[in-house]
């Protein structure tokens, strides 16, 4: 008999298209600080958000090996990493102004989720007491992962065990804010900084006076406002990799209720959902800190790598070509639109308006093409959005570098 190189092949393809997608990655970021001109001292802190990302990058490529069909691990990864760093948000978030971010809530969150799906197997107690310390940690990355809480809520719901969910969901909550209260005075406490001690107590005693600010922020926003601040969060996670990621996560979650039972799966779709909501209100609110976005990112791409990995959509070779096609016809509307319109004086509903035609006019050549008559109506629609979510990532990150 002769050797099965198949494995050996698999890891080096694998290779290479994570060594491609990190080098693009390195690329743009490094080619739009250049044309911001970014001065020499903010080496070290371009440097730390490159390595964060990076970290988070690892943790989206194990997560989505877990997640995935069995034996499809390698490509689920490989999957989510192309769809995450290549993602305009990730990309340009830690430079642009109105999108300053930090990617240490992308990174905390995603250790959090991939804690738990390591820790899956183990017992009750012994999960719940790691995952405390983890959630300790998730909120030292930043305020925004504060709602594991609330995605926690949906797990318990439909548990079916819903007394030791209970017990689990405590242990985690109360755990690992003891800990970051604990642990946040004594790291202040060693540094001699006393007043800082109290921070996280006092932001309890102002959440009554920020809830009545953003209720009259809220109210002086106009229309037109609000609706190019929702074109922005959209344009800058790419319309079709939205719809693709709501498609991955809401059938999940439906499942969940249909069938009252719940797993890691039902809490990651649920978070996944929040922090698009937190994205949502934080851009009208007119906040300029939003590492939700990456978190977003970051926690939808392995649970879309976990349906784009299924045997009969990536080895297929109809989708395969409808990807193609997608690609193309997304990128040369977006391009002719861009040029007889003058797409960068025109706002961002273009790109809106442009990406459902592309992916209606994919939809018809598709259907009609003898070569992807097999592929049945979800597979065609995820291929569609997939070819037109990564024309998408090329059309804003040239628009970005070239502006």
């Amino acid at each position: 008999m002769y050797p099965n190189h198949a494995p050996m092949k698999s890891w080096v393809r694998a290779g290479f298209f994570l060594f491609g997608t990190v080098s693009v990655y390195l690329a743009l970021f490094a080619a739009f600080a250049k044309s911001m001109a970014i001065s020499p001292g903010s080496f070290y802190s371009l440097t730390e958000h490159v390595v964060l990302v990076l970290l988070s990058a690892i943790l989206v490529f194990a997560t989505a090996w877990r997640l995935a069909p069995e034996r499809r691990g390698l490509a689920g990864g490989v999957i989510a990493v192309i769809f995450y760093l290549l993602n305009p948000a990730v990309v340009f978030q830690g430079l642009l102004s109105p999108w300053a971010g930090t990617p240490y809530a992308a990174l905390s969150c995603m250790l959090f989720l991939c804690g738990w799906i390591a820790m899956d197997h183990w017992s009750v107690f012994m999960r719940s007491g790691m995952l405390a310390i983890l959630f300790a940690g998730a909120l030292w990355g930043g305020s925004s992962n504060a709602w594991i809480v609330l995605a926690l809520v949906p797990w318990v719901v439909y548990n079916r065990r819903p007394l030791v969910s209970m017990g689990a969901f405590l242990t985690i909550v109360l755990g690992g804010v003891l800990l970051f209260f604990m642990s946040w005075a004594l790291v202040h406490w060693l540094a001699g900084q006393p007043r800082a001690i109290l921070a996280p107590w006092r932001f309890l005693g102002a959440c009554e006076r920020w809830g009545g600010l953003t209720l009259n922020r809220l109210g002086s926003l106009g229309a037109p406002q609000s609706m190019d601040r929702m074109v922005d969060v959209f344009i800058s996670l790419s319309p079709a990799w939205i719809v693709l990621a709501f498609w991955s996560t809401g059938r999940q979650l439906v499942n969940s209720v249909l069938q009252r039972r719940s797993d890691v799966l039902t809490f990651a779709c649920g978070l996944a959902w929040i922090m698009f909501m937190v994205t949502s209100a934080a851009v009208l609110l007119g906040v300029e800190r939003l590492s939700s976005v990456t978190t977003f990112v970051a926690l939808s791409a392995p649970l879309v790598a976990r349906d784009l990995a299924q045997r009969e959509f990536y080895l297929h070779r109809g989708v395969r070509v409808i990807v193609l096609w997608a690609f193309l016809t997304a990128a040369g509307i977006q391009w002719l639109t861009m040029f007889i319109l003058g797409a960068p004086t025109t706002g961002g509903l273009w790109r809106l308006w442009s990406a459902g035609v592309a992916a209606v006019v994919t939809l018809f050549i598709s259907t009609a093409a003898k070569e992807t008559k097999g592929v049945t109506l979800a597979s065609r629609w995820q291929a569609i959005l997939a070819g037109g979510t990564l024309a998408s990532y090329i059309n804003v990150g040239y628009l970005l570098l070239k502006s």
